[in-house]
């Protein structure tokens, strides 16, 4: 997954949990308030009990809080929570992707190896060097070959033959 994919998600939820908090305050500000008329029309009802607009708290807050101060600061409260659960979740959530790349092999990203990891490449090293050992043993083999060969087809003490 994309990192811009990560951080729209992450970015949906903390703001999702901050819009349900607000509405969970503002639901439970309307309830504290007794579902009075003087609150507004509700937004719609579900099973016949009033549905507000999240940002209703904040109207009612600036109209009302002189009537009832300890049920505003009380749903400011369980608004202001959801402002502090979504940062929460955003720094959680930030360092365990943090953590989650721990075998980061960018620039800059230098660590020491394992021992799973030497003894890999001890066992390519030797591996590497037998090859290169068979390498140099039919090269051996190809030189002695034509050494043995090659004067009888160019001669090296021929007068007749100019090599310059």
């Amino acid at each position: 997954m994309f990192p811009a994919k990560i951080y729209v998600g992450q970015i949906t939820i903390v703001l999702g949990i901050v819009v349900a908090s607000t509405w969970g305050a503002t639901q439970w500000t309307a309830a504290a308030l007794g579902l009075q008329q003087r609150l507004g029309e509700p937004w719609f009802a579900i099973a016949g009990y009033p549905v507000y607009l999240p940002w209703r708290l904040f109207e009612w807050w600036f109209a009302y809080e002189a009537y009832a101060p300890e049920i505003f600061e009380e749903g400011g409260a369980i608004a202001a929570a959801g402002g502090v659960a979504g940062a929460l979740f955003a720094i959680v959530n930030s360092v365990w992707r943090a953590r989650q790349n721990q075998l980061v092999t960018t620039y800059g990203s230098a660590r020491w190896a394992t021992f799973k990891e030497i003894k890999a490449a001890e066992r390519s090293e030797q591996g590497y060097r037998d090859r290169l050992l068979r390498f140099v043993q039919e090269t051996d083999r190809a030189i002695d070959l034509l050494s043995s060969v090659l004067p009888e087809i160019w001669p090296l003490n021929d007068p007749t033959i100019n090599r310059q």
